[in-house]
């Protein structure tokens, strides 16, 4: 499991309504951009979003004391090196997306972007080293 939890302010979240094709992360540890650590956008599906607008807020924003806003999100790493963020559904009874806990996306050092936010990930020992290969729908 991540390192979020009452007791640290160390994790990775997002925001459940942001736009219709990007992806608002919140990480909270080392300072960055921010002073609780992170925030980024990353472009995803708009069929990624649409499901991030029916989950259940349970991480209050850092940015916006007080807003339920955001969904905790474990950062993964894989003996190859791959990455990928799986996202709990929030929803009574499960919402899987494309996993049976709900959504997991892959995400590449292929931008500027994603090699920082992961480098901060991996900075902040956030990402969770996983034996064997990417989680794929065929491997369920």
């Amino acid at each position: 499991m991540s390192k979020m939890n009452e007791q640290s302010e160390v994790g990775v979240q997002v925001r459940c309504q942001y736009s219709e094709n990007m992806m608002h992360i919140q990480g909270m540890g080392i300072s960055d951009n921010r002073p609780y650590g992170l925030s980024m956008e990353v472009r995803v599906p708009p069929s990624v979003t649409d499901w991030l607008g029916m989950q259940k807020p349970t991480r209050e924003s850092k940015a916006s004391a007080g807003a339920m806003l955001y969904v905790p999100v474990r950062v993964l790493v894989y003996t190859d090196g791959e990455y990928q963020l799986l996202i709990a559904s929030t929803v009574d009874g499960g919402d899987p997306y494309n996993h049976n806990e709900g959504l997991m996306l892959n995400i590449k050092k292929d931008t500027l972007n994603n090699t920082k936010f992961l480098q901060w990930c991996d900075d902040n020992s956030i990402a969770e080293v996983i034996e064997g290969e990417p989680y794929t729908q065929e491997s369920e």
